[in-house]
């Protein structure tokens, strides 16, 4: 049985096993996940990692690049805000597909009325310096 690494929303890190080591089901996820906002790891290996990510509305990521890197979204559910540096926003509905190249400024929000969901998977060795510190 497969056991997926689950961060909340307050940084607690617990474990919930999977029935199968090739089905992830979101509507598992979201019944069994008692805080609204969360990140699953779902794949991980020295090619890529792969992550489940639960937003509500008004919520998303920092602005962020990655120097050397490709990262991708798949829209599941929900609508979004979609920032990509030297682009005006895109408003985007689920389901759909964003390639992040490499240098590119980029932020998602959530927005709407309804939680989102998406799955965002990049290089392992990539780097997520943000624009608005010297954090990784």
């Amino acid at each position: 049985m497969k056991s997926f690494h689950v961060t909340e929303n307050s940084g607690e890190r617990k474990s919930i096993a999977s029935p199968s080591p090739i089905v992830v089901s979101t509507e598992t996820l979201k019944s069994e996940i008692e805080n609204p906002t969360w990140t699953v790891e779902v794949a991980s290996n020295e090619t890529f990692k792969g992550f489940l990510l639960r937003h509500q509305p008004g919520e998303g990521n920092r602005l962020h690049y990655h120097t050397e890197k490709t990262e991708c979204w798949v829209l599941l559910e929900g609508d979004w805000e979609v920032n990509i540096e030297g682009q005006p926003a895109q408003f985007l509905s689920s389901p759909q597909v964003i390639v992040l190249p490499p240098q590119f400024k980029h932020q998602i929000r959530c927005v709407g009325t309804k939680p989102g969901i998406r799955y965002a998977f990049i290089s392992p060795q990539a780097d997520h310096p943000y624009a608005d510190t010297s954090e990784k």
